[in-house]
């Protein structure tokens, strides 16, 4: 039927073992490469952020005593605004209610809005 020489059969042979290993790394790489097995859409990590917010915000915070890190809990509240919540409470004095916080600044009403329910004043 089909006679082949020798340098062919060898050439069919090598496309063949060449074909063979790129469906093998095809395969691999849509099956078990480790950049598809821990990609997370983009909304489903937003989510998780959000509820591991709440989860850590299920207590009060007091911004008479909190430390910088405790602060940071807050929404809104990073490493700066946490260390100008401390200076003002070092040379002004305590927070005598929670809306003495906007007196900061960078706390504007938005932030507000968004710590305000995170905030107590007794402790």
């Amino acid at each position: 039927m089909f006679h082949f020489t020798r340098q062919e059969k060898w050439a069919l042979l090598i496309l063949a073992v060449f074909l063979l290993i790129g469906m093998g790394f095809d395969f691999y790489q849509r099956n078990f490469a480790a950049s598809r097995i821990h990609q997370i859409p983009a909304e489903q990590v937003s989510l998780f952020q959000v509820k591991q917010q709440e989860l850590v915000l299920k207590e009060q915070i007091n911004p008479n005593t909190a430390d910088s890190e405790r602060l940071q809990k807050l929404p809104g509240v990073g490493p700066g605004l946490a260390e100008k919540i401390i200076a003002y409470r070092r040379e002004q004095g305590y927070f005598v209610t929670p809306e003495d916080l906007r007196k900061v600044s960078g706390i504007g009403p938005a932030t507000y809005k968004k710590i305000q329910p995170h905030l107590t004043l007794n402790e």
